[in-house]
């Protein structure tokens, strides 16, 4: 169907923007391009809100037990991690570095917690945490959004209070807080409406006419240049 093929879409092209700027700022480039490579920091935010519609357009036509769905979601995220962390850990080894911990905390899971450990095998890697938090998460979220006509007006709440007190906290540079799954729950739940929606209604969400998306898109490109250039993550 062409909602879910734009699903799919929104998906991949996240995830490319997203490797591209990490790859854009492993090197040494002009701080314009610096600055402009950070819009693939936008694809976190899609990417989350795609991964709430599709978990929830699944559990809405097929229900799974809470142990079913970890045993099929879960495992889906943690083996091809635990291979990557694993052939860090022998590229570690060879560079000199120190491996056990790094190794133990993405293995456990514990790195999550740990400000030290959360990027300790790639910067990128502080993701799988948030993805599997919502997955713990699961059953709880899936009740909030649930809630009579104000579960996701709740989880914006609980978004915005988080970044607060995260914020005022002085910790909104420790990923295990900037990066904790209630940081995004907002877009996650956003996305869970989605899905409702789409179920309900198809055609609710069929993609606007190009004269329509188009300057609906360079106009939203336009304010996240705007807002990178004047200092906002």
């Amino acid at each position: 169907m062409k909602q879910l093929d734009i699903i799919n879409f929104l998906r991949g092209y996240s995830i490319f923007t997203i490797v591209l700027m990490h790859l854009l700022q492993s090197y040494p480039i002009p701080s314009g391009l610096m600055k402009a490579s950070s819009f693939g920091g936008a694809g976190v935010h899609v990417f989350i809100l795609c991964n709430g519609f599709g978990l929830y357009l699944s559990y809405l036509n097929k229900p799974l037990s809470y142990q079913a769905f970890l045993k099929k979601r879960f495992g889906r995220i943690y083996w091809p991690m635990a291979i990557v962390c694993l052939v860090t850990s022998c590229w570690m080894l060879y560079q000199g570095q120190e491996v056990l911990m790094p190794l133990l905390g993405n293995l456990f899971l514990f790195k999550m917690f740990v400000p030290e450990l959360e990027s300790s095998m790639g910067g990128q890697m502080w993701f799988i945490s948030t993805i599997i938090q919502f997955y713990i998460a699961w059953p709880l979220i899936v009740k909030l959004i649930n809630i009579n006509r104000g579960g996701y007006w709740i989880a914006l709440f609980i978004s915005l209070s988080w970044a607060t007190i995260v914020g005022i906290s002085g910790l909104s540079e420790e990923r295990v807080w900037n990066s904790f799954f209630l940081q995004y729950l907002w877009e996650f739940c956003l996305g869970m409406k989605l899905a409702e929606l789409y179920r309900e209604r198809p055609s609710s969400l069929d993609i606007p006419k190009w004269k329509y998306l188009v300057p609906t898109c360079v106009t939203a490109m336009a304010m996240t240049g705007i807002m990178g250039w004047a200092g906002f993550p």
